[in-house]
C-alpha cells in the first residue's frame, strides 16, 4: 500500500514539473505557435467530379466553397483586415471597390484613391444626440478603434459590435467627444419602437439630412442623399458603366435602393418583404449559406 502511494505521489509530482515546463519555461514557444495559427494555408483536394448511379441519379456531387473565415476577436485594426482581405481576393489587382458607410464612401482597391464620400455635417451631431435622449433611445458612431456611445450597456448598440466585429468604447459625452469627420451615427433601439423613432426623426430633420431604418433595431442618420443606388450611380459614372451592367444583393431596408435600382436585384432569402419586393430575383439560400455565390453562378458564370 505504501508503495502504491509513493508511487502515485510520484507520478502526481512529475506531473506538476512537466506542467511547470510547459507554462513557463515552453510558454514563448507554445506562444508563438498559437500565433501562427491565426493565418494558415490548408490544402484542398481536386474536386473528383460527379457521381452517378446506373439510372443517373446522382450520388454525390461538388460544391463551391466561398467562405472566407477572420477571426473577429483578434481584430484590432478594421481597417488593416479591409486591407489584407482586399488583397487576398485579389481586388488590389483584378480591380474592385469598397462601398462603406452605406455608400458614404468608395474606394478603389487598385489605387487605395476615395472615389467618393460624403460627411456628416457635424452641426447634426449634438442635435442628433439630443433627439436620441429625448427618444430614450442610444446613439452611436465610430472611431478609428471602432463603435463609440454614452450606452455601452446597451443591448442593441453591443447587436452592432457583434455584427461588425467591432469592440465598443463608452464616452461620458458622445456630442462633445465627436471633434473629427464622421460619416455616420447610429441609432439604436427596440424594434417596437424603430417606426415611431423614425417617423419623428424625419419630421425632426426633414430637408437636412436622412434618415432610415436599416434593420428592425437600426435607424441610420447620414447625410442628405447617401444611399446605395447613388453611390452605385456614382461608381458606374466612373466607370463609363450603366445600370445594366449592375448586379446588386442584399437583404437589408437599406438595400432596397441598389436592388431596385440594378439591372440585375437580388435578395437573399432571408431578406425582409419590402426587399424582396423589388428584387428580380431570391436566392433559395440566406446569405449566411452562400446566396451570393449563388446568384454569381446564376447570373454572372
Amino acid at each position: 500500500m505504501v508503495l502504491v502511494f509513493s508511487a502515485s505521489l510520484l507520478m502526481l509530482a512529475l506531473l506538476g514539473v512537466r506542467l511547470g515546463k510547459l507554462m513557463l519555461a515552453d510558454s514563448g514557444y507554445y506562444a508563438k505557435l498559437a500565433e501562427d495559427l491565426h493565418e494558415r494555408e490548408r490544402p484542398i483536394k481536386a474536386a473528383r467530379g460527379r457521381i452517378l448511379d446506373r439510372n443517373g441519379e446522382v450520388l454525390a456531387d461538388n460544391h463551391t466553397v466561398c467562405t472566407i473565415s477572420v477571426i473577429h476577436s483578434q481584430i484590432t485594426d478594421p481597417e488593416r483586415v479591409v486591407e489584407v482581405l482586399t488583397k487576398e481576393l485579389g481586388l488590389d489587382k483584378k480591380g474592385g471597390c469598397i462601398l462603406s458607410y452605406n455608400g458614404g464612401k468608395i474606394i478603389d482597391c487598385r489605387t487605395g484613391e476615395t472615389l467618393y464620400q460624403k460627411q456628416l455635417d457635424a452641426q447634426y451631431v449634438p442635435e442628433l444626440c439630443a433627439f436620441a435622449a429625448a427618444q430614450n433611445v442610444t446613439i452611436i458612431t465610430y472611431n478609428k478603434e471602432g463603435v463609440v456611445t454614452e450606452h455601452p450597456d446597451d443591448k442593441w448598440a453591443l447587436r452592432e459590435c457583434f455584427t461588425c466585429k467591432l469592440p465598443m468604447t463608452g464616452v461620458d459625452d458622445l456630442a462633445k467627444y465627436v471633434d473629427y469627420p464622421i460619416c455616420k451615427m447610429l441609432i439604436t433601439l427596440d424594434p417596437a419602437r424603430r417606426d415611431e423613432v423614425w417617423a419623428a426623426g424625419k419630421k425632426q430633420f426633414d430637408g437636412r439630412i436622412d434618415l432610415y431604418p436599416s434593420s428592425p433595431f437600426f435607424i441610420e442618420a447620414v447625410p442628405l442623399g447617401v444611399a446605395k443606388d447613388g453611390s452605385l450611380a456614382a461608381l458606374l459614372e466612373h466607370m463609363g458603366l450603366g445600370r445594366e451592367n449592375l448586379m446588386a444583393c442584399g437583404d437589408g431596408l437599406n438595400d432596397r435602393s441598389m436592388i431596385e435600382y440594378a439591372g440585375v436585384g437580388v435578395a437573399m432569402q432571408n431578406a425582409e418583404e419590402p426587399v424582396k419586393a423589388v428584387a428580380d430575383y431570391v436566392t433559395a439560400a440566406d446569405n449566411d449559406h452562400d446566396g451570393v455565390a449563388e446568384a454569381v453562378e446564376k447570373f454572372i458564370l
